[in-house]
């Protein structure tokens, strides 16, 4: 797969359940290293964990990318989007889904293409987005900018 994917500039990974142990439904940080490459962006989808803070969580995610995939650059799409939904009784109704996108040597180009996409996700009735970069750098719906590890929710 690897010689197959030589020339390819970004690589979507998309299992099942996320960055984990060897299993078909994992990728693994050794294959996320493998794949990583000069002028190539990997990207990676994630459900986060309902037990723990957000914040938390993808600071967790973005150290282990970056002290053991060696990723340089380091930036999360998350996004929350309301899909309608049957409960438990038959009834429809709107249920929040939080997904994250993250990119693993992204260059400015393709961080700020991120981030235009999280705007244009924030239009949409019912949506939200927001852009992570590297442990502690937090891209607001607003579009502010704030350092430091401070949680936020979707």
């Amino acid at each position: 797969m690897k010689s197959m994917l030589r020339e390819a500039s970004i690589i979507f990974l998309d299992p099942d359940n996320g960055l984990g142990r060897v299993t078909k439904r994992h990728t693994t940080v050794a294959e996320v290293a493998a794949m990583r490459q000069s002028g190539r962006a990997i990207a990676l989808i994630k459900f986060p964990g309902r037990g723990e803070n957000h914040a938390r969580q993808i600071e967790t995610y973005h150290n282990l990318l970056r002290d053991q995939a060696g990723a340089i650059s380091i930036a999360t799409v998350r996004t929350c989007v309301s899909v309608a939904a049957v409960n438990k009784r038959g009834l429809r109704q709107r249920v929040p889904r939080a997904r994250w996108f993250t990119i693993v040597d992204a260059d400015k180009v393709l961080i700020e293409r991120a981030k235009q996409f999280a705007h244009r996700l924030n239009a949409i009735e019912k949506c939200s987005a927001d852009v992570v970069c590297g442990p502690c750098c937090i891209e607001r719906r607003e579009g502010q900018t704030t350092m430091g590890n401070g949680s936020l929710s979707l």
